[in-house]
């Protein structure tokens, strides 16, 4: 099984992401070798898998794209020594080229997770050898659920970086040509007509992927996956559409979505605080909070967030900006477990001893966010009592004991997007929500946006006449 799974890793990347050569001269082995491999529904799941495996890279969910959003976000101190010449100095300067080296591996990783899910939902669809298969009647939908799902948060998760945010003020910008990404929704087996794409609109694309997350949710709603803390689940894809219309400004879906999940009696917020991360070395007691994230073993892991970034023998390239920091009110739980001396601890190195040490599980998406864009979608569409709610929701786990509900209404807005800072901070939304709020980064106003926004890696631009460079 694991030659089979290398052998697919191998075609996906060599498809998808080769060098630039390779992309213009490709072997025709390399565009018929895919489909002959895929015959039986363990093949797909082999893929499938492999599709995750993509996600949990350091350059993808892993790592790199939340440290790049708190390098441009103002929630840190950040350790100007940490940065490297070539790489994160340029990030957090606004300076990036076409060589940047981690840039072209997050750009590589992501195609190649949405590469290997294409193929996934192909074979699916048309493999007939696939189709004959006992099982599949009883794993299609499943399946299928799945990889749209994860082609929906990669493509949304490329337009952080690449792609200006959705502009709910002047809606023409965002249908734009080649204001967006490229969407990529079908194998690449003929690279003059599959791979050589235009970037689409910011409209298009989010277009795309609320109708991969709707899609998603209906399939893992059919096939019983309604929740699954390291697999996509039907619940991952309503608290991602609650993330995407809450960034489109479509306030109305966005409670919608985030009141389908937190009604479901399916999760509860942590009072232990504790949720996936260590505190103190010690692991999580409560896991209900998590709606998707991606599981780390001792044998297959990614540790880029602890080990380089966040707790790397105290020599830490983030802590909590100052202001911030005294502005939390000693009563507040958040202050001392989550930043002692003005430390993350969200991101322990290790959990076990000896053969069994392994970096926490990732978490993507939980059960506070959705009370957090619940609170601030209620004040935009006038339910100010509904906000309220949610927003002490947020406030009665942090505060516990020495709780006392807010009743004043008095800048609440405020007061909500606030406690969204407090909360999220350390796990990659503050730069989405300045953009959003049309803000100023740590090193630029909207003004600048353009300046941050990645380059496309050259190997992309080279082999892609149709490609607009940012």
């Amino acid at each position: 099984m694991k030659k089979k799974l290398l052998f697919f890793c191998f075609v996906a990347f060599a498809l998808t992401v080769g060098s630039c050569k390779k992309l213009l001269s490709p072997r025709p082995e390399q565009l018929l070798l895919s489909n002959a491999a895929i015959t039986s529904v363990n093949d797909v799941n082999i893929l499938l898998i492999s599709a995750y495996d993509a996600l949990q890279s350091g350059n993808v969910l892993g790592g790199n794209m939340t440290i790049y959003g708190e390098m441009l976000s103002d929630d840190s101190r950040m350790n100007e020594n940490r940065l490297s010449p070539f790489g994160t100095l340029e990030i957090y300067n606004g300076t990036t080229s076409i060589q940047i080296g981690t840039l072209r591996d997050m750009w590589r990783d992501c195609y190649t997770a949405i590469s290997r899910v294409n193929y996934v939902i192909d074979a699916i669809d048309n493999n007939e050898k696939v189709q004959i298969d006992p099982t599949y009647n009883r794993n299609k939908n499943r399946i299928r659920g799945e990889a749209l799902f994860i082609r929906a948060l990669v493509h949304f998760e490329l337009m952080r970086f690449w792609s200006m945010p959705y502009n709910t003020n002047n809606m023409s910008e965002n249908q734009k040509e080649q204001s967006g990404i490229v969407l990529r929704l079908k194998p690449i087996k003929n690279l003059t007509d599959d791979f050589k794409q235009k970037r689409a609109s910011i409209e298009e694309c989010y277009n795309q992927i609320v109708s991969d997350l709707k899609e998603a949710e209906n399939s893992l709603s059919s096939a019983g996956i309604e929740k699954s803390l390291v697999v996509a689940s039907a619940d991952a894809a309503r608290a991602l559409l609650s993330r995407i219309y809450f960034y489109s400004g479509n306030y109305s879906e966005c409670v919608n979505y985030s009141n389908q999940v937190i009604n479901s009696g399916r999760y509860n917020l942590s009072d232990s605080l504790q949720l996936y991360y260590a505190i103190n070395g010690n692991p999580p007691s409560n896991m209900n909070e998590t709606i998707f994230g991606l599981q780390n073993i001792a044998t297959d892991n990614s540790n880029v967030l602890p080990n380089w970034f966040f707790n790397r023998g105290g020599v830490v390239a983030f802590t909590v900006e100052p202001s911030i920091y005294d502005a939390i009110p000693t009563t507040d739980r958040r202050r001392g477990m989550f930043f002692p001396n003005r430390i993350s601890r969200k991101y322990s190195s290790v959990l076990g001893t000896g053969s069994t040490q392994v970096s926490p599980n990732l978490i993507y998406i939980r059960l506070a966010e959705l009370y957090l864009n619940l609170a601030e979608s209620q004040m935009m569409t006038g339910n100010v009592s509904e906000a309220l709610t949610a927003y002490n929701r947020i406030r009665q786990r942090a505060y516990k004991n020495n709780y006392v509900p807010e009743t004043s209404t008095a800048g609440l807005l405020d007061k909500i997007q606030n406690e969204r800072r407090l909360e999220l901070i350390f796990e990659g939304d503050r730069y989405l929500n300045l953009r959003r709020m049309g803000k100023n980064l740590r090193k630029g106003g909207p003004q600048q946006y353009r300046q941050f926004l990645f380059k496309i890696p050259q190997e992309e631009i080279s082999a892609n006449a149709e490609m607009m460079q940012n």
